[in-house]
């Protein structure tokens, strides 16, 4: 992933271009010499991202792929991200906010690898799709089915409706996209599974994994409950 998002960005710095359209919206174009090499970074790029991008014809030789409005935001983010120093037009458009975000555009991928700018996205101005499962009522789970999670040995009913407060507490604190990966889990899928269903590398989904539930720990212990 590392090597892919610096060999874009050399190519965007090279030929590439981008800036804002006439309605204020951010575009990037990545520029590649020839259609099917195009076509492979194109590909290449969704598998690693969840970002879909389109392919124009610029020339008889060179052909651009465009990324718009969120897209390109989140592009600009996996190729900048661990960059001290952005160019301006890059903090511009990494500063930019849609007014709306049209269903469809943003990925299950992308919701998992870039939820931070997702979620930035206020959900009553800028609804976008998401496959995140329902929310099941934490207080209506029993402890036993929480695959390990909590603890089963409660010395009364009062001490696990407790628990279960205290499971609830954290939960709404998590970020959508960490609760998904805490509900598959809870659910008794494997890393595999997971990254079958995220369409990411095992060993990536592994971090995703362990961040989410070392942030869920984290909130359950602030409430009084210990794994």
């Amino acid at each position: 992933m590392k090597d892919l998002s610096n060999y874009c960005r050399k190519l965007l710095e090279d030929k590439g271009r981008i800036g804002f359209d006439s309605k204020d919206n951010p575009f990037v174009i990545i520029v590649v010499t020839g259609e099917e090499k195009a076509d492979k970074l194109k590909e290449d790029i969704y598998k690693d991202t969840g970002i879909e991008g389109s392919i124009v014809g610029r020339n008889k030789t060179d052909f651009g792929i465009q990324f718009f409005t969120l897209k390109a935001k989140c592009l600009l983010y996996w190729l900048y991200s661990l960059n001290e120093s952005l160019p301006q037009e890059v903090k511009e458009i990494l500063d930019w906010r849609p007014r709306k975000v049209f269903p469809g555009t943003v990925s299950e991928q992308m919701e998992i690898l870039f939820q931070d700018i997702i979620e930035d996205v206020s959900e009553e101005t800028a609804p976008y799709k998401t496959t995140t499962p329902i929310i099941p009522h934490v207080l209506d789970l029993d402890i036993t089915d929480c695959s390990g999670w909590l603890s089963s040995n409660h010395s009364s009913v009062e001490e696990e409706v407790e628990v279960k407060l205290g499971f609830w507490s954290a939960w709404k604190e998590l970020k959508k996209t960490d609760r998904r990966i805490i509900l598959w889990l809870l659910a008794g899928q494997t890393p595999n599974q997971i990254a079958e269903s995220l369409k990411i590398n095992y060993a990536y989904t592994r971090v995703i994994i362990s961040n989410a539930r070392k942030k869920f720990q984290d909130l359950l212990e602030n409430q009084g409950v210990f794994l």
